[in-house]
């Protein structure tokens, strides 16, 4: 279903591109859009064929809790690396981003956990040191770090909540 919403998208964006080119001529009596606006109820039957078809692939997800925490334990160490990363920055280490990618890779590469080679890397270790518990916190359980997903989410949420209020509005 998926590749059908796809395919769609593929047939349905040039169609887009003329009709928002449509808009430029609009406030003009000529015929120049005359042939390509008859297209424009094609554009909306097709977003309703996609959004039918997203429904149905979204409405038969099923969440596997234990499939997710077994992936979850799997990269916890590696999930550190973002916060880890930001916090040496914040702390002054004027390279933090490398030294991270460094030992991420060797986490990688050796099975080693990240966190463990993070606290054990003397150049760290004053960085490390002057973190406030509740950073510290973040680089020994991943899993209380999510950056700004919840943030970004509730701005998002936000800015369509308007939209929609003053869609609603000018519709009254």
């Amino acid at each position: 279903r998926l590749e059908r919403v796809k395919s769609l998208w593929k047939v349905f964006a040039p169609r887009m591109a003329t009709l928002y080119a449509d808009q430029i001529s609009e406030h003009q009596r000529d015929l120049t859009n005359f042939e390509s606006t008859f297209f424009a109820a094609e554009i909306a039957c097709g977003l309703c064929l996609a959004v039918d078809l997203l429904d149905d692939v979204v409405g038969g997800m099923i969440v596997r809790r234990d499939r997710m925490e077994q992936n979850f334990r799997m990269s916890e160490g590696l999930l550190a690396a973002e916060a880890a990363q930001l916090l040496l920055s914040s702390r002054g280490h004027r390279d933090g981003h490398e030294t991270v990618r460094r030992l991420a890779r060797e986490s990688e590469r050796t099975g080693r956990d990240f966190r463990e080679m993070l606290f054990t890397t003397p150049e760290l270790a004053s960085f490390l040191q002057a973190l406030a518990p509740e950073q510290r916190a973040l680089l020994e359980s991943p899993r209380r770090y999510v950056g700004l997903a919840p943030l970004r989410a509730t701005e998002v949420c936000d800015q369509w909540e308007n939209e929609m209020n003053r869609l609603e509005a000018s519709l009254k």
